[in-house]
């Protein structure tokens, strides 16, 4: 019975074995490679030397701070201005009230 049980261990730690090994293959391959491809190709195509990092994908790219300010413009300030202006004119209406009950 002890033979028939270790036998059995061996065959599933040597399964759970290889696959841990493929796995780890695979991801050493897809992040690790010295020719620029897996991963570090992505990286090093988009954003190059992080030293050196503009924010622009290319020659006439737009710019990730263009991107961010135009968004900041036309989306931020006007949701920000409109919750401004509720809350401006619910105190006015509240001043407004109390005054009437006064």
């Amino acid at each position: 019975m002890n033979a028939l049980e270790n036998w059995f261990k061996e065959i599933l730690s040597g399964a759970i074995e290889g696959c841990l090994n493929t796995v780890n293959d695979m991801l050493s391959g897809a992040l690790n490679n010295n020719d620029n491809t897996g991963l570090n190709g992505i990286f090093s195509q988009f954003l190059g030397d992080p030293t050196t990092f503009t924010g622009t994908t290319g020659s006439g790219g737009t710019s990730i701070w263009t991107t961010i300010e135009k968004l900041s413009n036309d989306v931020i300030v006007p949701i920000g201005a409109f919750m401004l202006m509720i809350v401006v004119c619910y105190e006015l209406f509240s001043m407004v009230v109390e005054g009437n009950y006064s």
